[in-house]
């Protein structure tokens, strides 16, 4: 499996565009989504049009998304009308096995898709009871584990997920890929074994190549 990975879309279109024009010259058909589709988590027609929007680009393309925590929660329907979401499944894929779990811890922000740590750890315990324990697991999820460089707000501030670091250390996932705090786009880290990504912003030039045949390569979007 070879597939791109973006996240924190925040409605930038024109970026976007760019990208599916990368993927149609490289061949790349897959593409995983890690949330935050939307500029505007208040208005909640805004927040659907955007969502909407950025699947049009995609149309033709095989979509694997989550929600991020400024994404409206009802348009989660959305996503699997158009068979674009991973979100609370298990997927077993050139394999591995994929869990998708969107949202975020709770934020300062009252965002309108955060949930408690203790949601976050009943969901991930959900989700890894689906997969087939035989096979490596790879978790895509909007926010990231605390403690890492891939959740620090500034100043050694680490505002990722308790629970998900907790899940991490116990079930051993091979790779983590996450987003959600901008300010450590394009950072990786290790919790033991698990390799840890923040996919970053799109619109500061952030996207991944995923590709499973060769042992979980990851590159920066040029």
């Amino acid at each position: 499996m070879k597939a791109v990975v973006v996240a924190d879309i925040h409605g930038d279109l024109k970026t976007l565009q760019q990208l599916v024009k990368y993927m149609d010259d490289a061949g790349l058909t897959d593409i995983i989504i890690l949330g935050d589709f939307s500029r505007d988590y208040k208005n909640s027609d805004i927040n659907k049009a955007d969502i909407k929007a950025v699947l049009r680009l995609l149309r033709g393309k095989k979509v694997y998304s989550i929600l991020g925590n400024c994404d409206h929660t009802e348009n989660l329907g959305i996503l699997k009308v158009e068979d674009a979401s991973i979100e609370n499944v298990a997927v077993k894929r050139d394999g591995y096995c994929f869990i998708g779990l969107g949202g975020s811890n709770e934020t300062p922000f009252k965002t309108p898709n955060e949930k408690s740590e203790e949601d976050i750890k009943d969901d991930l315990n959900e989700l890894y009871n689906l997969c087939d324990k035989n096979l490596p697991l790879i978790v895509l999820t909007h926010n990231p584990p605390k403690n890492t460089l891939c959740d620090d707000i500034g100043g050694g501030k680490h505002v990722g997920s308790i629970s998900l670091r907790r899940f991490i250390e116990d079930k051993k996932p091979v790779f983590v890929l996450c987003s959600h705090i901008h300010e450590c786009g394009g950072l990786s880290d290790k919790i033991g074994d698990t390799e840890i990504i923040n996919a970053g912003m799109l619109s500061k030039g952030y996207a991944y190549v995923l590709d499973t045949d060769s042992a979980i390569l990851v590159k920066k979007f040029p």
